[in-house]
């Protein structure tokens, strides 16, 4: 500009300036600030002032903006209130409170009215930080300033107020935010009744709910079933049932909410009496209970284990045209295999056939699982193979605890038919399963059974349990099947199984009777080997 004949003015400083800040290149920028300083023809102005600040600032760099904004106005350029408010803001949200209000105190001194953009983000950090007095002090010191606070000084405020326990201070600025003509959000509002019923003033709680609702900020039955929720939240159950009591007597609408939560509070206590007396209630004043409602009573009798009162409200569910999951019938079912009342699960499970048509495997799961319990196995072993024929089989975890539990039973053929279940699912059962079954057989003579699912363990590498693997080695070896126990007792021995002594002994002294020295001193040697093993892992 200048070779062409033309001085560059402010407007072009500003302008290049501001270029380079939104390229990142403060540094560029600062050049031509010192350029702009040195020029005779122009100075930095407030638009210059406002620039760097503002770029210093989004980047978090307070300091070098208060550099600027410190140089800038000691050179007498005329300022606004905007680098003030930019940079007590960031210091603020950097918590650098003393800054902040230094700041403050500077910006007032050189004669400018602070307004909510100094002060809230000052207001939200002392509030945040737990320093409400200062806070305070500064929401009552903008007022007598005339700055009018917002929306969100207000909510900041009454919520910091009712974190350390001021309620009382707190609705004091709800009611001067109303007289300004702004509306508290409702977790304000619901902070100053929550505050209130902590130090027991339900007096006063409710006191506050009406005025908020005489001056049509909240409406009534909304405002007190969020004031019950909230007493209940805080475990303050007593002030919650004066409150519902009181509300019912000043002839207050009263939503299935609030019930609701009352109802659930008192299951939490098992006052399933006061329970149902309120469900009860809520039905004759027409109110129409909802989902929320029978899952709240539900549950609220399993847990006290009245399975006939449960029952009761199932078929008050289908009565209100409600339909059950699984899952509560289920639950119910297991119920009452606990209590011994078999007939009453096995009704209820012909019941949701009625009702449902088909079952998934979870309702014949509780069925099944309440008849191993009780040891009725040849009508879990019936329903069994229903469920296999119907596909039902459910997860493999259930299988493999079903199996568990039929051995423990005595029917090992049941177990072995899940653990082909299982592998058919693409899942192989641990070693344990296998064994629990093996160990069945074992137990009542079934050596077809042991040897058929020990060469199945040795395929899939798993380690047969002890006592089946030597009562299969003894069998094989009395029928004077040398080799086949020989070469079986490696196997065995090499996937991790402890063959006895006396076993192998006999095999040893029964292969150098049959002149086979090199697999006699083959099995020493993996026996000797493994007895190292086991010692070098016990220590």
């Amino acid at each position: 500009m200048r070779s062409g004949g033309v001085n560059p003015n402010a407007t072009s400083y500003n302008i290049l300036i501001a270029a380079y800040c939104r390229a990142g290149r403060l540094e560029r920028a600062m050049v031509y600030l010192e350029k702009m300083i040195e020029d005779d023809s122009c100075k930095p102005d407030h638009v210059t002032c406002n620039i760097l600040v503002s770029a210093y600032a989004q980047r978090h760099m307070y300091l070098e903006s208060l550099t600027v904004l410190n140089r800038l106005a000691n050179m007498g350029c005329k300022l606004t209130d905007y680098p003030y408010n930019c940079l007590i803001g960031g210091f603020a949200k950097a918590g650098d409170i003393p800054r902040a209000l230094c700041l403050l105190e500077t910006m007032i001194r050189n004669g400018f009215v602070p307004n909510v953009f100094a002060y809230n983000p000052l207001i939200y950090t002392l509030c945040s930080s737990g320093d409400v007095g200062q806070a305070y002090e500064l929401y009552e010191e903008m007022e007598d300033d005339g700055c009018v606070p917002n929306k969100a000084t207000y909510n900041v405020l009454v919520k910091g107020l009712c974190k350390v326990g001021k309620p009382e201070q707190a609705s004091h600025v709800v009611s001067k935010m109303i007289q300004n003509g702004s509306l508290p959000d409702p977790s304000a509002y619901s902070a100053v009744i929550g505050s209130l019923c902590k130090v027991n003033e339900v007096n006063k709680s409710c006191d506050f709910v009406q005025e908020m609702i005489s001056r049509g900020c909240i409406s009534d039955a909304v405002s007190y079933s969020s004031l019950i929720k909230g007493l209940k939240d805080l475990a303050l159950l007593d002030q919650a049932d004066i409150l519902f009591r009181r509300m019912r007597e000043r002839n207050l609408s009263v939503t299935i909410t609030a019930y609701n939560t009352l109802m659930e509070s008192f299951c939490s206590l098992n006052d399933m009496v006061k329970a149902m007396k309120l469900f009860r209630t809520l039905c004759d004043k027409g109110l129409e209970p909802n989902l929320v409602t029978f899952k709240v009573l539900f549950a609220g009798f399993i847990n006290r284990e009245q399975y006939d009162e449960a029952s009761y409200i199932l078929q008050m569910m289908l009565e209100n045209k409600f339909q059950p999951d699984e899952s509560y019938w289920s639950t119910l079912m297991g119920g009452f295999f606990e209590k011994g009342k078999f007939h009453k699960a096995k009704s209820l499970f012909l019941f949701m056939i009625e009702q449902r048509g088909t079952l998934t495997a979870l309702a014949y799961k509780a069925l099944l699982d309440g008849f191993l319990r009780k040891g009725m196995v040849n009508k879990a072993c019936c329903l069994i193979d229903q469920m296999r024929k119907k596909g039902l089989l459910p997860h493999v975890a259930i299988c493999i605890a079903w199996i568990h539990g039929f051995c423990h039973r005595g029917k090992f053929d049941v177990g072995r038919t899940l653990i082909e279940d299982v592998k058919g699912k693409g899942f192989l059962p641990d070693a344990s399963t296998y064994n629990t079954v093996l160990s069945g057989f074992n137990g009542v003579g079934d050596l077809l059974s042991v040897h058929a699912l020990v060469e199945e363990m040795l395929n899939f590498q798993l380690a047969p349990a002890i006592e089946p693997s030597n009562s299969l080695i003894r069998s094989i070896f009395s029928r004077g099947k040398l080799l086949p126990a020989y070469e079986l007792s490696l196997r065995l021995i090499d996937a991790g199984t402890r063959l006895d002594c006396s076993v192998c002994n006999d095999i040893i002294d029964g292969l150098f009777k049959a002149d086979r020295v090199n697999e006699a001193l083959k099995l020493l040697e993996v026996i000797q080997h493994q007895f190292s093993r086991d010692k070098v892992n016990h220590e």
